[in-house]
């Protein structure tokens, strides 16, 4: 029975070619894979980079129209209150 287990578990120093032909296929889809990835990422990243940049424009014009709708609101007060003191003034 000894002599039966040791031919069953023999290995061999050996590579066959099917498998060397299977892992350069395997390895060449991984790079290529990978270089998808990348390049996809490196999209991604330039349009997140333009999506901000878009967004930091945005909020400063949002700024300044609220400084703009400050400022004309104030004129507005001083006008209503001129206006107030000469209808006062003229009863």
């Amino acid at each position: 029975m000894e002599k039966k287990n040791q031919e069953s578990w023999h290995v061999e120093k050996s590579i066959n070619l099917g498998s060397l032909v299977s892992l350069v296929a395997v390895v060449a889809a991984l790079f290529t894979y990978m270089s998808r990835l990348e390049g996809r990422i490196s999209i991604l990243e330039v349009k997140i980079d333009t999506k901000s940049r878009q967004n930091q424009q945005r909020d400063q014009q949002s700024k300044d129209l609220g400084v703009e709708i400050k400022a004309d609101l104030k004129e507005l007060r001083a006008k209503i209150d001129t206006a107030m003191e000469r209808q006062n003034k003229s009863h």
